[in-house]
């Protein structure tokens, strides 16, 4: 895992109880951030856990649940922070779910869904973390978009939707932010060993790693070092960027 200099900052990372939103965390912690490891209720003993260990292991990390489509609990999260520590310098916009459904299959509820946690619920966590950051001015945010924003999918039309949205989000608010010193970029990971990917048979992971070029999956520390690179003052030139984390599978 590379390092960032993010002593005294302070974080939020959404839907961080487990998979890659934790290895996300747990990097953010482990370069000297204070991290808010966000969750929805169900997900709060693992987010509690979490927070547990990486207190252990001598670093500032602490759980806090909001549902990040309802727009009442979400102004609270940021606020709560914002009251505690009197700045807000890092959001990394995680929180995702994806169905394995075609179009013709998806209920108007199955689309909703989607497009309310993966596009709304960034929308709503930027929208008020940008109000902070302006005060400072400072900010770096980051939303972890997919591949299947740009290569399309066969079997998730409301997924790559979402994802997509967020890209032009991103670059929207770039540019409306970037007199305040905030950079705010996408990631747009490939096929990465997550929970999300699993589980997969041996033969299905063999099928995958042929069509990379590099000739294998992704992992989740490919994805957290490239948050940390842009969470770090060496990447401030950088601002409504995609980075495509995917093995070179899609190039664009």
């Amino acid at each position: 895992m590379i390092t960032a200099n993010l002593h005294g900052q302070i974080a939020l990372v959404t839907g961080a109880s487990r998979g890659l939103g934790r290895g996300i965390a747990e990097g953010i912690a482990r370069n000297g951030a204070t991290v808010y490891v966000n969750c929805i209720s169900d997900e709060e003993r693992n987010a509690i856990a979490l927070t547990e260990e990486l207190t252990a292991a001598g670093y500032i990390a602490c759980p806090i649940v909001a549902d990040v489509t309802d727009e009442t609990q979400v102004c609270r999260m940021v606020e709560t922070i914002w009251e505690r520590h009197g700045r807000f310098d890092v959001l990394v916009n995680n929180a995702g779910v994806h169905q394995h459904l075609k179009t013709w299959e998806l209920s108007f509820s199955d689309w909703k869904q989607v497009i309310d946690v993966n596009l709304h619920g960034t929308y709503l966590c930027s929208r008020e973390a940008v109000k902070r950051m302006r005060r400072k001015p400072f900010g770096r945010i980051i939303s972890i978009s997919s591949m299947d924003a740009f290569a399309g999918t066969d079997h998730e039309s409301h997924y790559a939707s979402s994802k997509a949205g967020q890209v032009g989000f991103t670059r929207a608010l770039a540019l409306e932010v970037a007199r305040d010193n905030i950079t705010v970029n996408a990631i747009a990971p490939g096929n990465i060993l997550t929970p999300m990917l699993q589980p997969m048979t041996e033969d299905r992971e063999q099928e995958l790693r042929k069509k990379i070029p590099v000739g294998r999956l992704g992992t989740v520390d490919d994805v957290v070092n490239t948050v940390l690179f842009l969470t770090d003052e060496h990447s401030a030139f950088i601002t409504g960027a995609v980075i495509h984390v995917n093995g070179g599978i899609w190039i664009g």
